[in-house]
This record gives structure tokens, C-alpha cells and sequence, in this order.
């Protein structure tokens, strides 16, 4: 870029998009001694001449938004879906599939690692190949606005749906345990679908949080404990369940996995369709 800066004044285009240089008016543009009116007015401040710096400076903005989305994606769906599986569940006649104290263990214990993890995803190869984003775009559009109620209709039909069928056939007790278990699984998929928002659900990049997935296992774990320990059957007013059953609740909870892959094939296929009819065009 020339000079020896050690600050120079840029502007961003787009929000975590590729910036444009505003130079200053008046005065060396490079000028060691004149650049600290010129670091106050900048959105983005170099300490050295490399180009590249403003390069990782927009993959880790990028990154950030990434993950605010991924954050804000999961928590709203697992919300959504409580509140509409205990409305279903009343409307159906059916006892609440989730009880008080279920709803804390659920929102801190179940979620808050998860969600924590989410937050401090790593980048994805491809976070520079995208186009920058519309600076006024909202981070709740009306597509992530649609994933986050269609994942929380999922979620509360497959608890209720669990709970009606299972409550003849297993008595009441053990269904709200099943209906209870398949809504804390159901998170281990959500967290998935919420890695997702612009990409394929199943990847390499899946596994590259490794803090994510300790989360999900230290979930797994402590709703086996909720389950099957008497204090903590107690406390949650559940009661052991077999094979057979923790096998039900996750099938039912990985539904809202299949929903999402359904949605990206069927957008796939589209593009493809697309892409064939220009090509028809242009011959």
C-alpha cells in the first residue's frame, strides 16, 4: 500500500464485506504524525501495511456474523418449539409434555452450552467466497424466519405426536418422560440444522467444533441421568425408559434433521432446474 502508516482510515462497503479506501482530505495521506484525527473517524484502523490484514479482518467478521445467525437460529427455534408443543398439547387434550421445572433444565442446562458453542464456531472454508451481504439486511430475514418456525413446528408436532401414541401404550408417566427426552434430543439436531444456515447440513465442517460436540455428548449424558437416577427422577418427575423407547424419542427427535435436508434438496433441485432452462436459453 506504500508508506510506512501506522494507521490507516477505511470505510467498509458492505458490513463484513470487501472494503473500499477512503482516503483522508488535506494533509500526506500516510503521514506517521497526522493520523489520529484520521483513526477516530475510521470504521477500520490498520496497524501495518499489508494488505492482507484487511483480508482476515473481513474473514473474521464474516465468521462473527456466522455465528450471531447460528446463536440466534438455534435459541429461537428450541423457544418456538416449547411454547407451541405445550399449546398443541392443551388444544389436543393431553397433559403438558413439559412441566416447571423441565422448562429451566431445558433453557440453561439443555441449550445454553450448545447455544455457547455455536457462538464461537470456527469459519467455513468457503466464508470468503461469498458475495458481501446487503448492509441492510436484517439478521432475521424472512428465510432464516421461516427455517427457525418450520424447525419449531417440527420439534412440537414430534413431541406431541410421540406423547399422544405412546400415552396408551406405555401409560402416562413414561410418555411425558419419551416426550420430554425426544424435546432435549431434538436439540442435538437443531444444533445442526443451525451450523446450516447457508451450506449443506452434513460436512466436513460438522466437525470441526469440537466444543460443540463435547456439549452435545455432555447433553446426552446428564438427560440420561435426568432419566434413569431417583434423586433426578425426582426432581424432573420422569421415570426410566428402555431401549426400545430411547430409540423412539430419537428417531422422532431427528425428524426435524430430515425437514431441514428435505428443504435443501428440494432448493437444490430448483437451482438445478434453473440453471438447465438458462442453459436451454443460451443455446
Amino acid at each position: 500500500m506504500g508508506g510506512r502508516a501506522r494507521g490507516v482510515g477505511l470505510r467498509l462497503v458492505h458490513a463484513f464485506g470487501w472494503p473500499s479506501i477512503h482516503l483522508p482530505h488535506g494533509g500526506p495521506p500516510w503521514n506517521p504524525g497526522t493520523t489520529g484525527l484520521r483513526e477516530l473517524a475510521a470504521d477500520m484502523v490498520l496497524t501495518d501495511d499489508d494488505f492482507s490484514t484487511i483480508v482476515r479482518a473481513v474473514r473474521e467478521g464474516r465468521s462473527i456474523y456466522d455465528d450471531i445467525v447460528k446463536f440466534v437460529r438455534f435459541q429461537l427455534a428450541t423457544n418456538i418449539g416449547a411454547m407451541l408443543a405445550l399449546l398443541g398439547a392443551s388444544l389436543a387434550g393431553l397433559p403438558a409434555p413439559l412441566t416447571a421445572a423441565q422448562l429451566p433444565w431445558i433453557n440453561i442446562i439443555m441449550d445454553g452450552p450448545p447455544a455457547m458453542a455455536l457462538a464461537v464456531d470456527p469459519a467455513r472454508d468457503d466464508v470468503m467466497r461469498h458475495p458481501p451481504r446487503d448492509p441492510e439486511e436484517r439478521i432475521l430475514n424472512a428465510r432464516r424466519l421461516f427455517a427457525i418456525s418450520r424447525a419449531g413446528a417440527v420439534m412440537a408436532l414430534g413431541t406431541v405426536v410421540l406423547l399422544a401414541l405412546a400415552r396408551p401404550a406405555c401409560g402416562t408417566d413414561t410418555a411425558l418422560t419419551m416426550a420430554f427426552t425426544a424435546f432435549v434430543l431434538f436439540q442435538l439436531f437443531n444444533s445442526l440444522n443451525a451450523r446450516a444456515d447457508d451450506g449443506p447440513v452434513l460436512g466436513r465442517h460438522q466437525f470441526r467444533n469440537r466444543t460443540l460436540w463435547l456439549c452435545l455428548a455432555g447433553v446426552l449424558a446428564v438427560q440420561v441421568v435426568a432419566v434413569h437416577l431417583p434423586w433426578a427422577r425426582t426432581a424432573f418427575g420422569t421415570v426410566p425408559l428402555d431401549a426400545t423407547q430411547w430409540a423412539l424419542c430419537l428417531g422422532t427427535a431427528s425428524t426435524v434433521l430430515l425437514a431441514e435436508l428435505a428443504e435443501l434438496a428440494e432448493l437444490a433441485v430448483r437451482a438445478a432446474q434453473s440453471a438447465l432452462r438458462g442453459s436451454d436459453r443460451a443455446v
